[in-house]
């Protein structure tokens, strides 16, 4: 039974008790909503259905399309953040349409654009008037029932002691009407505050509230992109970060459970040798109010596919909540438990000229004619001629039988996978899973059995990893790579042509 305040007033919303949750007929916001979140349901498949694109420098109402990192979606309608932060135009979200069927994604049409406004009422800042003033949109959500609408801004952070001040301002989650006009903050944990003066606790810059979204009791959920500075260190190509998920009683406003999510490694490799990268998790969209998909990104500056992205559905079931904890530490926290739904990498051919760009943003759609939902996901082109905005659609079909939530956490065997690209020139993505904590080794060789490289080479969790690999000082011809793990070996060929 949830509460929900409307014009003052306080109502009941009765959840059915099984089956689905009861959003009938018409919604607040005066939609027909997307189709019901089911409160049992897991995800078989994803089938890709199509793709568009919005060309670089569109404009719509006098302001410039770009940087979209955020969707959701009610009836007939698409809410889309804009994660410009007033540097081009006011901070702002669009509405827009967006037409699918089982074999075509048609292109968005624009309808509205709405300014965002600050409590008082004002637009806020450029970064270069205010920056402890200013937002950093990220994500967005709108609840059905209220009509109204979440949304995220991931605040600043800066060390650096001879930047100019002004250089700080903490993250936020925030209800808004359709309007843009402010309602109320969520109350943040002080572990996810900023904190300018050292690097141990906090949140790292440019890493905190990505996403916010509503499960089918109405409960907001909302994570860190990349890992908590107490919470150890980020996604590597060796290492693996943890963030938090966590969890929000709607009426009050306030973290109800955190739990831990074990992010993959980084797949990219950059290129020089500490450029830039990061992997973290951009999106989660919940299934049940015990289950969610999860989207993790990887980028590095010099590799080559410089994105990497995965979707997994996540259960909280037997995860430890560590809303009181003040720094996670892996060996003795219970993680949420993941499966892999989708790799991107699979579907890239598919892609116009194989891109895949800085995809942020996914949600539920429209319902196709045999029933199953949409998955639609949005890429930020950082307002940069180089990328591209891409919106994707995929076809939902649902688990036959779904594994049990503290089962889903371990692949069910041991498995490696061809390498992607391949043949490739000169780097490469190598997968593959193993069932049960051990350790790990995965080499490369030449044909006459000589080891070119070592991987990997260390104790893994049960899971799925990537593993990028770089050959550009060997010369074309064919490889082997090898997986071992405990009594498990399997050796696959690929090409390097240069």
């Amino acid at each position: 039974m949830r509460k929900l305040f409307l014009g003052g007033l306080a109502i009941l919303s009765l959840v059915a008790a099984a089956g689905f949750a009861s959003f009938t007929g018409k919604t607040a916001t005066g939609d027909t909503p997307a189709s019901p979140v089911q409160t049992s349901f897991s995800v078989g498949s994803l089938r890709f259905i199509g793709e568009q694109r919005i060309a670089f420098g569109t404009k719509y109402n006098s302001t410039a399309v770009g940087g979209l990192s955020s969707i959701d979606y009610n009836g007939n309608q698409f809410y889309i953040m804009c994660d410009d932060p007033a540097d081009s135009n006011a901070v702002r979200f669009y509405t827009a349409t967006i037409g699918v069927t089982a074999t075509v994604l048609s292109a968005p049409v624009f309808t509205s654009v709405v300014t965002i406004k600050r409590p008082d009422g004002l637009d806020f800042p450029k970064r270069s008037v205010s920056r402890t003033e200013a937002a950093d949109p990220e994500g967005i959500c709108i609840d059905q029932v209220n009509g109204t609408l979440y949304w995220t801004s991931e605040g600043y952070r800066t060390t650096n002691t001879a930047a100019p001040t002004g250089l700080l301002a903490q993250p936020f989650i925030r209800e808004m009407t359709l309007t843009g006009v402010y309602v109320r903050d969520l109350a943040v944990p002080t572990i996810f505050n900023n904190d300018t003066t050292q690097t141990t606790s906090g949140g790292r810059g440019n890493g905190s509230f990505e996403t916010v979204r509503i499960s089918a009791s109405g409960e907001i959920w909302t994570a860190n992109e990349v890992p908590l500075y107490g919470d150890g260190g980020t996604s590597t190509n060796t290492s693996r970060g943890v963030v938090r998920v966590v969890k929000y009683n709607n009426v009050t406003g306030q973290p109800s459970a955190q739990y831990a999510y074990q992010l993959d490694s980084l797949v990219p490799v950059p290129n020089p040798a500490g450029s830039f990268s990061v992997h973290g998790a951009v999106d989660i969209q919940p299934l049940t109010d015990t289950t969610m998909l999860v989207m993790e990104r990887g980028f590095a500056v010099g590799a080559s596919p410089d994105y990497n992205l995965r979707i997994y559905e996540a259960s909280i079931s037997g995860a430890d909540d560590v809303n009181a904890v003040a720094g996670i530490n892996s060996a003795t926290v219970k993680f949420m438990s993941k499966r892999l739904v989708l790799d991107f990498e699979t579907i890239r051919s598919q892609l116009i000229n194989a891109r895949l760009d800085n995809i942020e943003g996914m949600c539920f759609g429209p319902t196709l004619a045999n029933g199953n939902r949409t998955l639609i996901v949005v890429s930020d082109d950082n307002f940069g001629a180089s990328q591209v905005t891409q919106f994707l659609a995929f076809e939902v079909t649902e688990a036959t039988s779904a594994a049990p939530a503290n089962e889903s956490v371990s692949p069910r065997g041991f498995a490696l996978a061809q390498n992607y690209p391949n043949p490739f020139n000169p780097a490469t993505v190598i997968s593959y899973q193993v069932p049960v904590a051990g350790e790990v080794k995965l080499k490369i060789f030449d044909v006459l059995g000589r080891e070119v490289a070592t991987l990997v080479n260390t104790k893994q969790a049960a899971g799925t990893y990537s593993v990028s690999f770089n050959a550009a000082g060997l010369t074309s011809g064919t490889y082997l790579y090898k997986l071992e793990a405990g009594n498990y070996s399997e050796t696959k060929k690929m090409l390097l042509v240069k």
